[in-house]
């Protein structure tokens, strides 16, 4: 799913090939689901240079979520996971009414581990339909605690908000302003 540029042809094929048998069949059918309601804007693959606490590594991500809020001025939800080989990393996807600028998203991501390195996050558009999202879930079965779903998303699908989040004047105001930014997308 995120080789890197430098890695060889025949093993970038080889590597995809084997990531998309690891991926659980009820990974790949919940995230077709979660695919055909919710607009995904964004797929991440975030990594550090150094070990990394999951503690620590959670606040970077919600500081690079609160930046990338701040410079789209979009409430945005998101469905993560942390991956711990070879390092502990995150493989994210970002759910916001409309598009999101990747590449600052790249940048804010290397100025908040501190190195200018184009490795340390791989920020592309969501492309549906070849499997991200069942990637970003395929530990769910294994490892529930390490893949999280954000607090807001059922707010992204129309109707279903009141259900599950908008029941505190936060929240209520949450969906408003999602329903507002859903309305003015272009």
């Amino acid at each position: 799913m995120c080789i890197r540029v430098s890695e060889t042809k025949d093993r970038s094929v080889s590597m995809s090939q084997s990531r998309r048998r690891f991926i659980p069949e009820e990974a790949k059918q919940g995230a077709g689901y979660l695919e055909s309601i919710l607009p995904l804007q964004v797929f991440a693959t975030l990594t550090v240079p150094f070990e990394i606490s999951v503690i620590r590594l959670d606040g970077l991500f919600n500081r690079w979520i609160t930046g990338v809020q701040a410079h789209s001025r979009l409430t945005l939800g998101f469905i993560k996971a942390y991956e711990r080989q070879p390092r502990l990393h995150v493989h994210a996807a970002l759910v916001a009414a409309h598009r999101l600028n990747c590449d600052h998203a790249q940048l804010l991501w290397q100025g908040l581990i501190g190195k200018r390195s184009s490795s340390a996050a791989d920020v592309e558009p969501y492309r549906y339909g070849i499997d991200g999202l069942a990637y970003v879930m395929k530990s769910l079965d294994t490892m529930p605690d390490d893949v999280q779903f954000s607090r807001n998303l059922s707010a992204f699908r129309d109707g279903s908000a009141s259900r599950f989040f908008g029941r505190n004047s936060y929240e209520r105001r949450q969906v408003r302003r999602i329903r507002l930014q859903r309305m003015l997308a272009p």
